[in-house]
């Protein structure tokens, strides 16, 4: 299955980003060849294309393309990025957290064992532990009082409603802005 994963370029007030964020994609499991990455970048930061293009020198196998919006609105670069995609799989990740290695793989994994083209995969964005040891980050993760559930809950009964953008994805059938 080929799957575009489509990254909103937001705020990055822990300098975090251009260390981990792009090594991370890097070390995905899910075959390089099969996945392409669309950043889009709303804040037009030189610090984001730099990292970018060190990122496209460092592993050119992946396809990755960088795209500038007029504006930093998470949803009008997730748009903007759905408009490229080539993917069967549209996966919407957050930029301020780093994927684990099998995240490309677990969305997969679901919608293969799920076919409803209406199914839509969930998972949460969680801190390392060491980031666990601030209050406000076990509070964001274990209290559900900012995403409507709590994020570390091992089998979570999600609301009809729910609808978590950071860390979506959904089958593409067409494509219609092509």
């Amino acid at each position: 299955m080929r799957v575009s994963l489509i990254v909103a370029s937001e705020p990055d007030s822990f300098n975090h980003k251009q260390r981990n964020f792009f090594a991370s994609i890097a070390a995905q499991t899910y075959p390089h060849y099969a996945f392409e990455l669309i950043l889009v970048d709303g804040q037009g930061k030189a610090s984001t294309s730099r990292a970018f293009s060190e990122f496209r020198q460092q592993y050119p196998a992946i396809s990755a393309s960088l795209l500038r919006s007029p504006s930093p609105a998470r949803a009008t670069q997730n748009n903007m990025a759905a408009a490229q995609a080539g993917g069967d799989l549209l996966i919407f990740l957050a930029d301020d957290f780093d994927p684990s290695p099998g995240l490309i793989a677990a969305y997969v994994e679901y919608h293969i064992l799920n076919p409803d083209l209406n199914a839509v995969g969930i998972g949460p964005g969680l801190f390392p532990d060491n980031f666990r040891k601030d209050i406000f980050a076990r509070w964001l993760e274990d209290s559900g009082k900012i995403f409507g559930v709590p994020m570390r809950r091992i089998l979570a009964v999600w609301p009809k409603t729910f609808f978590y953008a950071g860390n979506a994805s959904i089958k593409v059938t067409t494509h219609p802005y092509k």
